[in-house]
């Protein structure tokens, strides 16, 4: 099922993402009995560490929950090898809609007594009931797979070539994909991939899992030698040892790969779609040779969308999975969006307003947060981080990880590793340094000692020695190379040691995946949407704890230059990464989409804004009435904030509160809703 969970009308959704526990594992027998809000990847790495594999496989498998998966009655890759959830599901635990809890966790095999309920809610999307537990029969991890990929020169051979397979492999056979010459052009000229094998009409990927790698391979090698001489198959090649394992990857590299490809392809397609076919195995040699024979298969391809084939053959089923289209003009981009995300927040660079977005999403999609341990709102700062300046649940300990991180912090790669997952996307911003430098002294004049006994910012760069002091520490750092010093890098480092400057940036390079440019917000928001595979709605934002124009001072063209050279390394930091920048946005986006995906975005943060705030302007915090959404800054700016239109449905108001929500309430908010069970966070302002 696809797009299930999303609601169209009136619907209710109910997350179980915070059921995550594993309940229990037999390391004999390989039973699992764990919460339904289990990710099935993190089941699938748990049980591979004690010798067993889920009898499930997903492309999704690093978001979905083993209970929905149980809900849909998830088919995936190992389908051949380990048959459906019906066969490998032992028992649950169901909520029905009156709130009864019908328990029939079983880990025994064989029950016979009675109904056997559970087949019920197998399958039953929900509408019989909610899974709140599962019970799961894990089969041992096979110590041998082997792969072969071949081509066949018609579609009636692929499937003779199934028939061969699954006789002259039998219980070793696990996986059995096909695909035909389009796809396979569409992968090798937009990823430059490389077929294995010769071009043909059609080529099928299989897949064998075993106990003992030399009688496998054996067997496979005898079936490739049987079907390459009776004519099934033009042209194999097998990946059976340790020193082809990368042969192996690249051949299922080119079936997920797939969608990919035809995004690319299609990037003007009206439509986006993502479905799942099943045909009789019977019915397809008549209806598929017609098929791609037809001038509609060929319309497909150049005009609506591509219908690019992965097929997987079941047992008496074949399936048919036409991927994901991207809309050039709007939905998603290709593959599912990325949720574990990391951003490091610099200092004065607008990274409020990414905060607000970052937090948004979380709260949309039931993500979880690190945020500040106990009454503090930043992570630590301004010492390096350490993982337990992360607040954690009782019910999770310290091995929790999230999939939001984003308060202000000292970056410090190996902590962070220890609060976020693997795989997690890591990105930060930069600003100009000579106007980052103004904003920092007019916010922290009061409290940085290098700030405190200086008329204006002009002064203070005519003669910084005179002022800052390296003895001060941590507590100067606003004062030189902020954002150097936020990367977790020694801001009074020489900015004309060329080998530890390009040293440093390369480490920047590696660490994270974006760098942001706060001169090019709009667009920097475009690319951040592009590489997280995100909605248009989840990046739009307006502009937070910024500052009136009064308040922004004017700095002469000689304190400009001072500030650069006082600011060095910051200014080389700026300099690469926007020069980086645009030859990123160029490689993704093009000069021409890019123009259309700002315009795009900025008429809809002004229909927001039209539809949210009071006179569609931004306010001194002074005239927001709403103290919830009072914004708050230490020193002398004059920090803007919004007041949101009267009669506004409930819907809407909710929508406008969040975005215009300050960093502080909004912090409080998602660790009263993260950590119930813990005192709530207090703002001294609002008290």
């Amino acid at each position: 099922m696809v797009g299930g969970s999303v609601p169209v009308f009136d619907e209710i959704i109910l997350s179980t993402a915070q059921m995550n526990q594993v309940i229990s594992f037999h390391s004999v027998s390989g039973t699992l009995v764990c919460q339904a809000g289990c990710v099935l990847e993190e089941l699938s790495r748990y049980v591979e560490e004690r010798g067993f594999v889920m009898p499930l496989d997903l492309g999704a498998k690093g978001s979905c929950h083993i209970g929905g998966n149980v809900a849909t009655n998830a088919g995936g890759l190992r389908f051949l090898r380990y048959g459906s959830l019906h066969g490998t599901v032992l028992g649950l635990e169901v909520v029905l809609a009156d709130g009864t809890i019908l328990n029939c966790l079983t880990s025994l095999r064989k029950d016979n007594t009675g109904y056997d309920l559970k087949q019920l809610f197998i399958g039953s999307e929900g509408t019989l009931g909610v899974i709140t537990a599962v019970s799961i029969q894990c089969p041992p991890k096979p110590t041998a797979v082997n792969v072969a990929f071949v081509g066949c020169p018609g579609f009636a051979e692929v499937l003779q070539t199934f028939s061969s397979c699954r006789g002259l492999l039998g219980e070793i056979l696990s996986a059995y994909e096909f695909l035909d010459a389009e796809c396979m052009r569409l992968v090798t000229h937009h990823l430059r991939l490389t077929s294995p094998v010769q071009e043909s009409p059609f080529y099928v990927l299989i897949e064998t899992s075993g106990s003992r790698a030399e009688h496998d391979a054996e067997k496979l090698s005898d079936f490739l030698e049987q079907v390459l001489s009776s004519g099934l198959v033009t042209d194999g090649t097998l990946a059976t040892d340790q020193m082809k394992l990368k042969v192996r990857g690249c051949c299922w590299c080119l079936l997920a790969s797939l969608a990919l490809s035809w995004s690319r392809t299609l990037r003007r397609a009206p439509c986006s779609a993502q479905s799942a076919w099943c045909l009789n195995v019977s019915r397809c040699p008549a209806s598929w040779e017609m098929y791609f024979g037809s001038r509609h298969y060929q319309r497909c391809f150049q005009a609506v969308f591509l219908l690019a084939l992965t097929m997987l053959l079941l047992t008496g089923i074949l399936h048919m999975d036409m991927g994901q289209l991207t809309h050039l003009l709007g939905g998603q981009a290709e593959g599912p969006p990325i949720i574990n995300v990391m951003f490091l927040k610099t200092h004065k660079t607008a990274s409020s307003t990414v905060l607000n977005i970052l937090f948004r999403f979380a709260e949309t999609h039931n993500l979880s947060v690190a945020l500040p341990v106990g009454s503090r709102f930043h992570l630590g700062y301004p010492w390096l981080f350490l993982a337990r300046y992360v607040e954690r649940s009782k019910f999770h300990g310290p091995q929790q990880r999230f999939n939001i991180m984003c308060n202000h912090l000292r970056f410090n790669l190996p902590e962070v590793q220890k609060v976020m997952p693997n795989g997690t996307f890591y990105f930060s911003i930069v600003r100009n340094p000579v106007f980052q430098l103004e904003s920092s002294f007019t916010y922290y004049r009061d409290y940085v000692p290098a700030f405190r006994h200086v008329e204006s910012l002009d002064a203070f760069l005519a003669s910084p020695w005179t002022y800052y002091n390296q003895s001060a520490g941590l507590y100067n750092a606003p004062a030189r190379n902020h954002m150097w010093f936020d990367l977790g890098f020694d801001n009074d480092a020489q900015a004309d040691d060329e080998g530890y400057v390009r040293a440093r940036l390369a480490d920047v390079e590696r660490r994270f995946q974006l760098v942001l440019i706060t001169e090019h917000f709009d667009e920097s928001l475009v690319l951040l949407r592009h590489l997280l595979r995100w909605r248009l709605d989840d990046v739009v934002a307006f502009q937070l704890n910024s500052r009136s124009t009064r308040s922004v001072a004017s700095l002469t063209p000689e304190g400009q230059a001072r500030a650069k050279r006082w600011c060095a390394l910051d200014w080389r930091l700026y300099q690469h990464f926007n020069r980086t920048f645009w030859a990123r946005v160029h490689a993704e986006l093009g000069p021409r989409r890019l123009r259309s995906e700002v315009a795009r975005l900025r008429a809809r943060r002004r229909e927001l804004m039209a539809r949210c705030l009071q006179d569609g302007v931004a306010k001194n915090k002074s005239q927001i009435t709403d103290p919830q959404l009072r914004p708050f800054q230490s020193g002398q700016a004059d920090i803007l904030g919004y007041n949101l239109r009267q009669g506004l449905d409930n819907q809407t108001q909710w929508m406008c509160q969040r975005m215009v929500m300050p960093e502080l309430q909004y912090t409080t908010r998602l660790y009263a809703l993260q950590f119930p069970e813990k005192d709530p966070k207090h703002i001294p302002f609002l008290e």
